[in-house]
């Protein structure tokens, strides 16, 4: 362990299993242990995360992720805050960037959440949201993967990678200066219906995406998408009663308007009919 602590103090990124033992533990499991220099808050920092591969742990630990995010999808029907907070949960764990996109009513996305450990990168990513949405023909990219629906995984990114899906000079620039290791665009489906898309991306952490991350994000995919599906539900059920309630409020309106019309009309009527008598008997 010295030698790894040695390590984690230079300016490379580090990729490396090691074996390790936690206090009280009965046993050294293996682990991967992923670390990369950073900026947080303005000021040097270094990113560290590990994964133990040891089969069974990584089960226990997806079944404890799978339950604190299952508390947090179900917690609130606020589904922006239900979002970011999702997005704090995911980010370091199984991502270092991460970002949800729902399709409006005209088929546009719109991006409802995004995280990173850095405050300011996940301003920097809701600016270049602004500068550069995703196209529909982007290989891989939201627009692509809701109408497939299917997982787009990159378990690499390289530079030829790059080069060639991200024409704008500038972007390709930008891209190249984040550090992408890998990415896993994700469709939300519930009910047959394509919600819009999960990304979830390593970078500083230089971890990568195997098809078993792949299966878990699928899962993880598809609890949120629920979660998104019953907030649209709920939506559209307050609309409908808030409708409901203003058609009753128009008609009581326009029930009183006429009783008082014809309230008038009564009144006009009887003192007509009183006129008349007053004026028949003023006559004999």
């Amino acid at each position: 362990m010295g030698g790894l602590s040695s390590r984690l103090q230079g300016d490379a990124p580090l990729r490396e299993r090691v074996l390790l033992r936690a206090p009280g533990a009965p046993a050294s499991r293996w682990v991967e242990v992923f670390s990369a220099p950073s900026v947080a808050r303005g000021a040097p920092a270094r990113i560290v995360a590990l994964r133990d591969v040891d089969p069974a742990a990584r089960r226990e630990l997806e079944q404890r992720f799978v339950l604190e995010a299952s508390k947090i999808l179900g917690a609130s029907l606020d589904l922006d805050r239900t979002l970011a907070d999702v997005g704090r949960l995911v980010v370091p764990h199984l991502a270092d960037w991460f970002a949800i996109d729902l399709v409006d009513d005209d088929g546009g996305l719109r991006r409802v959440a995004v995280a990173h450990v850095d405050p300011a990168k996940v301003e920097y990513a809701w600016e270049l949201w602004r500068r550069y949405p995703p196209k529909r023909e982007d290989p891989g990219g939201p627009y692509a993967v809701i109408a497939e629906r299917r997982t787009a995984r990159f378990e690499e990114i390289p530079d030829a990678l790059i080069e060639q899906s991200v024409p704008d000079a500038e972007l390709k620039a930008i891209v190249r200066a984040l550090g992408l290791a890998s990415s896993m665009c994700v469709p939300l489906v519930a009910r047959g219906r394509a919600l819009g898309a999960l990304s979830l991306v390593s970078a500083e952490s230089g971890r990568r995406y195997s098809a078993r991350d792949q299966e878990f994000a699928e899962d993880f995919a598809l609890r949120i998408a629920t979660a998104v599906d019953n907030a649209s539900l709920y939506d559209e059920a307050v609309r409908a009663r808030q409708a409901a309630e203003a058609m009753a409020a128009e008609l009581t309106a326009q029930s009183r308007a006429v009783e008082s019309a014809l309230r008038a009309m009564r009144d006009e009527r009887d003192d007509a009919i009183a006129r008349l008598g007053e004026a028949g008997g003023a006559v004999r």
